[in-house]
C-alpha cells in the first residue's frame, strides 16, 4: 500500500519542480536504474551459489508429514557455528536457527508421546549432531561463546568432525573447559584418540536406551581417515579400528550378566559412562556392554564414502546378522543424499550451515513387507522427488517401506507444515516454545555482545564462490585482484598464494556485517611472509611444483590455487625479484614443494636452506602496519576501506520503493506536459524572453523543425536591428553636416550641387531582400 511521503520527501519533490523537465526525466531514469539494478541483484542473491548457497525449493515438496518409525532421528550436521541461522537480509527464507530447531524437537517429541499414548505404541525420537560445529562464522573464533549455546541443545550423542581437530587450541578448550564431560559420556570419538596417552578423547561407543521398552541402540562415532589433525590429536585409520578387541567385544556382547552405571542425558534418554576409567589412565569397556536391538553408525564422512561400506560389511561380518537395522548418519561433504547399503541398512546425509533438518526413520528389526515405497532423496540440487543409490553391496535389493527419510528445509513454514501435514501457517505460536524463544535470544544477545552483527560496508554485488576467476560475478576474482593487493599496499612485487578450499561462503548483495564478512574465510587463518626475496625464475619453479593452475576437484571451475596480484606480474620485464606470501594454513603444502626441490636442484637456491626446520614470519600490516591479518581479517579490512554505505543527507529518505517511484515518474510526465502546453499557448512565441527559454530547451518544449525556425528569426531579427541602427546613425550625421556644411562632408551631383548618400526617394535595403 502506498503510503504519503514524509516531510523530507516533500521537500524533495517540490526542489525537483522547480528543475527543467528534462533534468527531472534524467534523475527518474537514474533512480529507475539503481532501483532495478538493486532488484535484479536482490534476485540473484536470493537464487544463490550453487556450491555455497542451498537452492530455495520452491515447490514445497517437503511440506508433508514426517513418515514416523519405531526409531526417529532428528539430525543435524556440519553446522559450523551457523547456530544463528542465515542473514535474513539476504537470506530470508533460511530463517531458522537453533532456537528454532529446539523448539522443533520438543514439538515433535510431545506430538509423538501423545500418539504413544493414545496408540499403545513405543516410537522413539532421539536428536543427533554429527560433528563440525567449528569454523563457520564469528562465534566460532571464541569457543568458551559457542559451548554454552551448544550446551542447550538436548543432543543424544555427538560425532567428532574434522574441523575440531585443526588447532590446538581448540580441542583442549573442549576438554578443559568441560564441554566433552558435559554430554555425560555421547561424545564419541570411536578412531580419534589423545595423542600423548593413545586414549579416546570422547568415548568410542554409547548406548540409546527406549524409554517405551527394554531396547537399545548401539551407537559409534567415526572420522573418516583425516590426515591433517593438530598435534594433541591423533585419528586412526578407519580400517585398524574395526580390527581392534573393543569393536569386536561390543558387537558380540550376548547379555548373560553385566551390571553397569546408567545415567540420564540432557535429553532425557538413559545413557551410559562408558570407555575410560575416571583417572583417564586406561582403556577399558568390560563392564559397559549391553544388548542392543538397532546400530546407529555416526559417520562424519560422505555419504557414498567407500569407509562406510567398509564398516558396514565389519559389523555384518563380525555380528553374522544380517537382519539387524544399521544406520548411517553421514556428513563432511555438504550435501543432501540418502544410499542403501543392503536391506537393512542405509546411509543418510543432511546438508551444511543450518540449512537441513534431516528426519530419519526405521524398524527395531527386520519386517516381512512385499510392498515397497519411493524414498525422498536428493538429485543435485533439486529438492523434488529423489532416488535412493545403492552404493557397495552391488546385490543391494530396494529399500523396504520402513526406512524412510525426509530433507527438511531450513524454514520455519516447512517446519511447522511437516508437523500438521499442512502448508497453511496463519502464525507460529503453536511451534514455539520458551526454550526455543530463549535459545534464539540468548544467540542473538552473544552475537551482539561481541561485535558481529555490526555493519561495516555494503556490497554492490553478488559475489559467487562458484564462479571462475575471470568471471566478473566470481568471489576468488574479488579475492585476488582487490582484496589481496589492498592487504599488501598494492605492491606488485608481493605475490601471495592460497589454495582455493580456503574460501567457503559467497558474498552477498546489501549491508555487510563483520560475521557475514567472517563468513567468508572464517578459519582465523594468519597470513604469513614465506621469503623477503625470490627471484623470477625460482619463484617460476616453485609455481610449477605446487600445480597452481591445475583444476581442483572439488571446486572444477577454479585452479588449486588463487595467485594475487591477477593477473600474476611474474613475467613483467620490469620486475626480476619477489616477495613470497601465504597462509598459516598452506604452509605444510608450499613447504613440502621447498624440500622437493631442494633435493631435485642440489646447486640452485633450495638448496641453501634447510627447509624443514623453516619458519616463516607472521605478517604484519593493516593501517597501523602492525596488525596480524588473519584470513578473515582482511575482508573486514577491504570492506571497512572501499565498501562504504551511502549514508542519506538533508533528512531525505532516499530508500524509494517501487509505489513511489511510479508516482515520481507520472508527476514528471505531468509537468513536462505543462510546460509544453505553456510554450503553445505564449501569445508571442517568439520575441518574449519566456518564449525564448522554452526554445532554448530544445527537445523538451518543441520539435526540430520550430527550433530551427526560431533560430531563423532570431538571426534575421539581428542583422535588421543592426541596418537600423546603421541608417539612424547616417542620417544624424547628414543632419549635422547639412546644418553646418564642408567640402569635405558634401558629395558633388551631376549637376554641381551637394547631395547626400541616398536620395529622399530611394528605399533603403531591407533584410527580407538579402540572401540569408
Amino acid at each position: 500500500m502506498f503510503r504519503l511521503p514524509t516531510a523530507g520527501t516533500s521537500r524533495t519533490i517540490l526542489a525537483l519542480m522547480k528543475l527543467s523537465p528534462t533534468m527531472v526525466s534524467l534523475l527518474m531514469l537514474g533512480l529507475l536504474w539503481a532501483q532495478c539494478g538493486t532488484v535484479m541483484a536482490a534476485e540473484e542473491s536470493s537464487n544463490g551459489s550453487i556450491d555455497s548457497l542451498p537452492l530455495r525449493s520452491d515447490d514445497h515438496n517437503n511440506l508433508v508429514t514426517l513418515p514416523l518409525g519405531d526409531i526417529n532421528l532428528l539430525v543435524v550436521t556440519d553446522v559450523h557455528s551457523w547456530v544463528a541461522g542465515h542473514n535474513v537480509d539476504h537470506e530470508p527464507y533460511w530463517n531458522v536457527d537453533y532456537g528454532t530447531v529446539l523448539s522443533y524437537y520438543i514439538t515433535l517429541q510431545n506430538k509423538i508421546a501423545a500418539l504413544n499414548a493414545a496408540n499403545k505404541d513405543g516410537k522413539e525420537l532421539f536428536f543427533v549432531m554429527n560433528g563440525d560445529f567449528m569454523d563457520g562464522t564469528g562465534l566460532s573464533l571464541y569457543v568458551d561463546r559457542l559451548f554454552p549455546i551448544l550446551q542447550r541443545m538436548p543432543f543424544s550423542a555427538i560425532n567428532l568432525g574434522n574441523h575440531e581437530l585443526f588447532f590446538d587450541d581448540n580441542l583442549l578448550a573442549m576438554r578443559d573447559k568441560g564441554f566433552i564431560d558435559y554430554w555425560q559420556g555421547n561424545y564419541l570419538t570411536s578412531n580419534t584418540v589423545w595423542s600423548d596417552t593413545k586414549l579416546p578423547i570422547g568415548n568410542r561407543f554409547t548406548y540409546l536406551s527406549s524409554k517405551n521398552s527394554n531396547k537399545n541402540i548401539l551407537v559409534f562415532g567415526f572420522l573418516y581417515n583425516f590426515g591433517g589433525a593438530c598435534s594433541a590429536a591423533t585419528v586412526e585409520r578407519v580400517e585398524d579400528v574395526i580390527q581392534q578387541p573393543w569393536f569386536t567385544n561390543v558387537l558380540t556382547f550376548n547379555s548373560s550378566s553385566v551390571d553397569s552405571t546408567t545415567t540420564t542425558s540432557s535429553s532425557g534418554q538413559k545413557t551410559r559412562i562408558l570407555g575410560v576409567s575416571s583417572s583417564r589412565s586406561e582403556e577399558n569397556y568390560s563392564d559397559s556392554y549391553k544388548d542392543y536391538d538397532a546400530i546407529v553408525v555416526m559417520a562424519h564422512m560422505g555419504y557414498q564414502d567407500p569407509l562406510i561400506d567398509v564398516i558396514r560389511a565389519a559389523i555384518r561380518s563380525i555380528t553374522g546378522n544380517d537382519k539387524v537395522p544399521i544406520q548411517f548418519i553421514a556428513g563432511h561433504t555438504h550435501t543432501r543424499g540418502y544410499a542403501q547399503l543392503d536391506e537393512m541398512s542405509t546411509s543418510f546425509e543432511a546438508g551444511k550451515f543450518l540449512d537441513t533438518i534431516g528426519f530419519v526413520s526405521f524398524p527395531w528389526e527386520k519386517e516381512e513387507q512385499t510392498e515397497q515405497t519411493e524414498t525422498i532423496s536428493l538429485e543435485g540440487n533439486n529438492f523434488k522427488h529423489n532416488k535412493t543409490t545403492s552404493v557397495g553391496n552391488n546385490d543391494a535389493k530396494p529399500v523396504l517401506s520402513t526406512f524412510h527419510h525426509v530433507f527438511l528445509d531450513a524454514n520455519k513454514e516447512v517446519l511447522k507444515a511437516s508437523l500438521d501435514g499442512s502448508d497453511n501457517v496463519q502464525n507460529h505460536s503453536e511451534f514455539d516454545t520458551g526454550r526455543g524463544r530463549a535459545l534464539s535470544h540468548f544467540i542473538e544477545g552473544t552475537r551482539l555482545s561481541m561485535g558481529l552483527t555490526e555493519t561495516i560496508g555494503c556490497s554492490g554485488g553478488h559475489y559467487r564462490l562458484d564462479l571462475p576467476l575471470d568471471d566478473p560475478r566470481s568471489l576468488w576474482g574479488l579475492y585476488v585482484r582487490e582484496v589481496i593487493p589492498h592487504s599488501l599496499a598494492n605492491n606488485h612485487s608481493r605475490i601471495f598464494i592460497q589454495r582455493t578450499r580456503a574460501l567457503r561462503y559467497d558474498m552477498l548483495v546489501g549491508p555487510i556485517t563483520v560475521d557475514d564478512a567472517i563468513s567468508i574465510s572464517p578459519m582465523g587463518d594468519r597470513m604469513i611472509r614465506i621469503m623477503d626475496k625470490i627471484d623470477k625464475k625460482d619463484l617460476l619453479m616453485l609455481l610449477n611444483k605446487l600445480d597452481v593452475s591445475g583444476m581442483d576437484e572439488l571446486r572444477p571451475n577454479l585452479p588449486k590455487y588463487g595467485i594475487s596480484p591477477s593477473p600474476y606480474p611474474i613475467h613483467s620485464r620490469q620486475l626480476y625479484t619477489f616477495e613470497l606470501y601465504g597462509m598459516e594454513q598452506d604452509w605444510p603444502h608450499v613447504q613440502a614443494a621447498l624440500a622437493e626441490l631442494a633435493l631435485d636442484h642440489n646447486e640452485s637456491f633450495f638448496s641453501t636452506i634447510a627447509w624443514e626446520d623453516y619458519e616463516p614470519e607472521v605478517y604484519r600490516g593493516g593501517t597501523s602496519g602492525t596488525s596480524v591479518l588473519t584470513s578473515h581479517g582482511v575482508w573486514v579490512h577491504f570492506v571497512e576501506d572501499n565498501w562504504k554505505c551511502v549514508t542519506p543527507e538533508n533528512d531525505v529518505d532516499f530508500k524509494i520503493n517501487k509505489q513511489l517511484l511510479i508516482w515520481l515518474c507520472i508527476l514528471t510526465s505531468l509537468m513536462g506536459l505543462a510546460h509544453y502546453y505553456s510554450w503553445l499557448n505564449s501569445n508571442d512565441r517568439v520575441s518574449t524572453d519566456r518564449s525564448r527559454a522554452y526554445i532554448r530547451m530544445a527537445g523538451a518544449t518543441g520539435n526540430r523543425s520550430n527550433v530551427l525556425t526560431a533560430k531563423t528569426v532570431r538571426r534575421k531579427q539581428h542583422q535588421q536591428n543592426v541596418i537600423d541602427q546603421y541608417y539612424t546613425n547616417l542620417k544624424q550625421q547628414q543632419e549635422k553636416n547639412d546644418s553646418q556644411p564642408t567640402e569635405s562632408t558634401a558629395i558633388l551631383s551631376g549637376d554641381g550641387e551637394p547631395k547626400s548618400a541616398y536620395s529622399s526617394t530611394e528605399t533603403r535595403p531591407s533584410v527580407s531582400a538579402q540572401t540569408a
